[in-house]
């Protein structure tokens, strides 16, 4: 396995684009995506907007980040609609 190191519009194209496009799982593993906007069909939205699609798809989403409002560090957090 290699290693490349991407940014701006590769990281983009390569990493951010690819998971509206998603159609059974993705696995998130980042500390803030709150801030984070991309380009959806003609417009600029939110990235949780992109995952609250995905999820009304029943894509299953995998969110592992470090979080300070009370959630352990590393906490894995389920947006299956379904509890767990």
């Amino acid at each position: 396995m290699s290693i490349k190191f991407i940014t701006n519009e590769e990281l983009y194209r390569q990493a951010i684009e690819p998971v509206a496009r998603a159609t059974s799982f993705v696995w998130i593993g980042t500390s803030d995506i709150k801030d984070l906007y991309v380009h959806q069909k003609g417009t600029v939205v939110s990235f949780l907007t992109v995952l609250d699609n995905l999820a009304k798809r029943k894509v299953v989403i995998q969110w592992s980040f470090k979080s300070h409002s009370g959630l352990l560090p590393g906490q894995i957090i389920y947006f299956t609609g379904v509890p767990v």
